[in-house]
């Protein structure tokens, strides 16, 4: 069976930015006052201190996503950040590591 389901989204182009529920963004902006985060496709964040939570999504197949990845889990363990790390499995399922 298939589910089909919208997030209400917008960008800076869509206009009334405070009130997107989701703002998608290539800035550090964060007009709508979140509180989590989600970065994909290698993005970063200079104020990731500013939400409550962090996702941080890469692909694993992908070498150097993954040397990035890495890198980074370095870089906020040593900052003091709470890390967790979510893997999928072969069912396709996601598991703590």
């Amino acid at each position: 069976y298939t589910t089909k389901f919208f997030l209400p989204h917008g960008s800076k182009s869509d206009g009334y930015e405070s009130q997107q529920p989701i703002y998608l963004t290539a800035s550090n902006d964060n007009p709508n006052g979140a509180t989590v985060l989600a970065m994909v496709d290698g993005a970063s964040c200079d104020n990731i201190q500013d939400f409550d939570k962090s996702i941080y999504m890469f692909d694993g197949n992908e070498d150097e996503q993954v040397i990035t990845a890495r890198q980074r889990w370095k870089d906020y363990k040593a900052k003091g950040y709470e890390l967790v790390y979510w893997q999928q499995n072969d069912k396709g399922r996601w598991e703590e590591k």
